[in-house]
């Protein structure tokens, strides 16, 4: 999955959801938060990601793609709250350390 979001533009990405609690099924999604200085790069990113993901393993991808500074702003939203209960890093910086950067911030 690195590959397809090595730009300076995108700051994180995890994976979350039923897959990281190990609930996931047959059907399921991998659930992807990406989190970007450039919204309209990250969706490209996801694109492509999403293109080789589902023509190599036949998973589809449900990205949250959301910019950096609401991130911080909107941490403590009942999804955020859950992402950061339980995700795993897939590429750049570690979500909680993006709160808490943008908290000292402040």
């Amino acid at each position: 999955m690195k590959p397809f979001f090595r730009d300076s533009r995108i700051v994180s990405v995890a994976i979350f959801g039923s897959m990281v609690r190990g609930l996931e099924r047959n059907t399921s999604d991998i659930d992807l938060l990406v989190i970007a200085k450039d919204k309209e790069v990250a969706n490209e990113c996801v694109a492509r990601a999403s293109s080789a993901a589902f023509s190599r393993f036949g998973v589809a991808m449900s990205p949250l793609i959301i910019e950096e500074e609401r991130f911080i702003r909107e941490h403590d939203r009942e999804l955020e709250k859950s992402i950061l209960e339980s995700y795993i890093l897939a590429y750049g910086k570690d979500p909680k350390e993006i709160v808490e950067g943008g908290k000292a911030s402040r």
